[in-house]
């Protein structure tokens, strides 16, 4: 049996997976979707075929066929950023599996894949092409063929002649007179492969062809293409034809596989974070070895772990619990680990464990609260919170791995102790959270192995903030706003449950009336709660305007029901019915619930889940408590302050509109905040060319439609439908806006290109966040990606800020020695509590520390005021 040499176009491969894949990035920011795509593809490719022999082949950059006809490959489009960026470890990685890689300036992969099939193809010798372009049929012969690895096949001969519809002999010609519209050879016009295949069959070659044309032979309009494109079909048989002449070095022994170079491969997919792949393709490597994990069973064992906790001065911590629930949970245990001894100290009584549980409690607490020890684990803050309920503390964090990872990749959805010991170290975690097991080993596991997953990932993970600024973005502001939450949390927010209940008994009236007012327009009573039975009231039995349809029926959300108020009553009242009964159920009912024993609600604030770098609550959230109407508005009336004390709002006034002012650099929009002008009649002035005290209420609202709009990427269609005016016109106010603030729209191009560059954008304080999707095939997510990076500028941004000034204003109040405290954060709003006769200290305090938080080219403004309950405090 003939040995087998297999050439592998390395471009075609490395285009398939670009296209094929959708992106994907290390922490770093680096794309990988080729890299990995590749990876996967190639391994396959060689497990099924085995072959003697591999060469690779990768374009180089522009060929002679470019000095030929300039035009050759000129209406591709360039290559992707992100691919650019991949291509140059191509190569290496190839040569890392242990293959050959063959290349030549001046010379496309055909190229040297043609002279390397010509030059070993024998008797003894069969070669494979691999490609997916159809002008290597050209090449096939008895003893070369082409695979096409994306369907699995090897094609042959006959298989040419089946696909081209000409032997591999006249497919140079059969490119020459039809050309190649990937290639941008010209050919002939009105000439395709099929067209082609019938003249070479009846005159035999390209010359034959032409000759026949201008002998008249071949009559009408082909023929007179023919006689005219003469040239282009000549000079297409020299593109299409493949050099087989390459001048390359190396014998064919030189191709034999090498098996794969372990360290300069591991290297290549530890930077890429190609954990799986590693663990399948490289030598088994221990990520995480926990032979060593042990249970402190004995008083001596206890102390000479916490001796040489405070010899090392630096160690991993993970306290184990009953549940996630800060305020109920029951501290079961702590693991401990310095660097691969782990620990675990159960702190709960069992039969197999010698150390008294409250005697071991109180040496762990003593030991964590040590602020000259360094500690490390996954989502301290809620270890922090559990350890001062008991009556600990935990000084010291010198890194939190969720907040690692977030910063990293802000952009995943979640960031799980699981999730990144998979992507980091290709390591499972064997136990999920929950009973308590009953054995010793299983027990040293479970608990001790998040401590040493700490220890692990803090290193690998903080290595990889090489960008100044995102390291400054994780040092300045997530890690010093850990404790700051965590004070916060513990704080809480007093709900008056008269209040609320009196909100509640009016709002549930107001709910049936609501409900009786739908059955009074119709004329009988339905489910108005029923998306179902509305849709076939709306639109089967009153006929109303079909909108959007659904799995189940017509749509009835609010944008739909928004379009027909115009048409009838009933669609406003469910509208109306809604919003109340939304109150009812998800504000009025609820909150009452989540009251504790000290009469406050303590949410919990979410560091590492949006991807902008805004905060987020739960359990309750009371990030979105209803403004925008006064029933929702009343909600706040049942937040209180506690006896004495007073509640102060510190809100950033259009922080958002002012960061896009520094962000253009200059212009209108900086002036006008400069000045301290209303920044949406400035705009309305500029865009309709008036004295600002001629601006009229309804082009200020236009104004300030525009203004918000642009953050979020706004349409035409979108403004029009808000501004209730055509989209026409609302065109018109979009071009006048930019066209008298240019400066706005050349921020937005130049940023929305260098996203394309990099993959990611950046808040002015360095954080940053991928955005993949700005490589996306499909247009309509390629245009979200682009507003998305737009928003991500300035709502990062903006979430920097309030953060900053979270941590300043925590910081100026203990300084101070005052009792007021932060309570919540809400979007670009603080709220504090303060004793009555510190108000007007904080009052200050707070507006000076948020407005000196940055410094930008526009000031900061901050709305302050106080009061007994939030709405109050909010002037409302």
């Amino acid at each position: 049996m003939p040995k087998k040499l297999f050439l592998v176009d390395g471009s075609n491969h490395a285009f398939r997976v670009q296209y094929a894949l959708p992106p994907q990035h290390a922490s770093d920011g680096f794309p990988t979707r080729v890299l990995y795509g590749f990876t996967l593809l190639f391994q396959k490719m060689m497990r099924t075929y085995r072959p003697d022999w591999c060469v690779v082949s990768f374009d180089t950059g522009k060929s002679f066929r470019n000095t030929v006809y300039s035009e050759y490959k000129g209406h591709r489009r360039e290559m992707p950023e992100d691919m650019k960026r991949q291509w140059p470890f191509l190569k290496p990685l190839v040569e890392g599996f242990g293959y050959a890689v063959n290349q030549a300036e001046g010379y496309e992969a055909d190229d040297v894949l043609g002279t390397l099939a010509l030059k070993y193809a024998s008797e003894d010798v069969d070669v494979y092409i691999v490609t997916g372009d159809k002008d290597f049929g050209q090449l096939v012969n008895d003893h070369i063929f082409l695979v096409d690895d994306a369907k699995g096949q090897i094609l042959r001969a006959p298989d040419v002649v089946e696909k081209l519809g000409v032997p591999p002999e006249q497919v140079i010609d059969a490119l020459a007179l039809s050309g190649d519209s990937s290639d941008n050879i010209p050919g002939v016009p009105g000439v395709g492969l099929k067209t082609a295949a019938k003249l070479l069959e009846d005159f035999g070659d390209l010359e034959g062809v032409l000759s026949a044309a201008a002998e008249g032979k071949i009559k009408g309009k082909r023929g007179e293409m023919l006689v005219e494109h003469a040239e282009n079909a000549r000079l297409s048989k020299v593109l299409a034809t493949i050099a087989t002449d390459v001048p390359l070095e190396g014998a064919i022994e030189d191709f034999a596989p090498r098996g794969v170079q372990e360290e300069p491969l591991r290297e290549l997919f530890d930077r890429w974070e190609f954990m799986e792949v590693a663990n399948k393709l490289l030598p088994a490597k221990v990520m995480v070895n926990t032979d060593h994990y042990r249970v402190v069973t004995e008083p001596d064992d206890l102390d000479a772990l916490l001796a040489s906790l405070r010899k090392a001065g630096r160690f991993g911590v993970a306290l184990r619990t009953t549940s996630d629930r800060v305020e109920t949970c029951e501290l079961l245990g702590c693991g401990f680990a310095i660097g691969d001894e782990v620990a675990y100290v159960p702190l709960v009584p069992r039969h197999d464990v010698h150390v008294d549980p409250t005697e071991a409690r109180a040496k762990v607490i003593e030991v964590l609260a040590d602020p000259s020890l360094q500690k490390v684990g996954f989502d301290l803050k809620r270890d922090l919170r559990v350890l001062r309920r008991l009556g600990g503390d935990l000084p010291g964090i010198a890194g939190d791995i969720k907040l690692l990872d977030y910063v990293l990749v802000a952009h995943r959805r979640t960031h799980g102790l699981a999730e990144i010991a998979k992507r980091h170290l290709g390591h499972n975690i064997a136990y999920e959270p929950g009973a308590e097991p009953l054995m010793v080993g299983e027990l040293a596991r479970i608990g001790g192995e998040p401590a040493h997953l700490a220890v692990l990932l803090h290193d690998r993970l903080a290595s990889r903030l090489d960008d100044e600024s995102t390291r400054k973005v994780y040092e300045t502001i997530e890690m010093p706003l850990l404790p700051v939450l965590a004070d916060m949390e513990e704080a809480g927010i007093t709900l008056d449950l008269t209040v609320m209940d009196g909100i509640f008994r009016d709002v549930a009236e107001r709910v049936e009336a609501a409900e009786k007012r739908c059955h009074e327009i119709l004329g009988r009573p339905f489910k108005v709660g029923s998306p179902k039975e509305v849709g076939e009231i709306l639109f089967d039995e009153l006929k109303l305007t079909k909108q959007k349809r659904t799995k189940t029926g017509y749509s009835t959300d609010a944008g739909v029901l928004e379009k027909l108020v115009d048409e009838h009553d009933l669609p406003q009242a469910i509208l109306d019915w809604r919003s109340l009964q939304k109150l009812e159920s998800t504000y009025l009912r609820t909150l009452p619930g989540f009251v504790a024993a000290d009469g406050r609600i303590h949410t919990t604030f979410n560091q590492a889940v949006a991807a902008t770098g805004r905060l987020s609550s739960t359990d309750p959230n009371l990030q979105n408590i209803p403004v925008r109407t006064f029933e929702g508005r009343r909600i706040r009336d049942g937040f209180v302050a506690a006896e004495g004390h007073s509640l102060i709002s510190a809100d950033y006034s259009q922080v958002e509109l002012r960061v896009l002012a520094h962000c253009c650099g200059g212009g209108a929009l900086v002036e006008s905040f400069t000045k301290g002008e209303d920044i949406h009649r400035r705009t309305a002035s500029e865009v309709w060319k008036l004295p600002m005290e001629e601006v009229s209420y309804e082009q200020r609202s236009a104004a300030k439609a525009i203004n918000f709009g642009l953050l979020y990427g706004m349409s035409a269609f979108r403004l029009g439908r808000d501004l209730a005016i055509s989209r026409e016109q609302a065109q018109q106010y979009m071009d006048d806006y930019f066209g008298r603030i240019p400066q706005v729209s050349e921020w937005i191009a130049a940023t929305k290109q260098l996203c394309r560059e990099r993959g990611y954008v950046e808040t002015l304080f360095g954080r940053r966040r991928l955005i993949p999707e700005i490589y996306s095939k499909d247009y309509q997510e390629r245009m979200a990606a682009e507003r998305e990076a737009v928003n991500s500028v300035v709502q990062g941004t903006a979430a920097d800020l309030i953060k900053i000034a979270m941590i300043r204003v925590h910081g100026a109040l203990k300084e101070g020695g005052y009792a007021a405290r932060l309570l919540l954060q809400v979007h670009d709003e603080l709220l504090l509590e303060a004793p009555e006769d510190e108000v007007d200290a904080i009052k200050t305090l707070v507006r000076e520390q948020m407005m000196s938080a940055a410094e930008l080219l526009v000031p900061l403004d901050v709305d302050v005021g106080a009061g007994h309950n939030w709405n109050q405090a909010k002037g409302e």
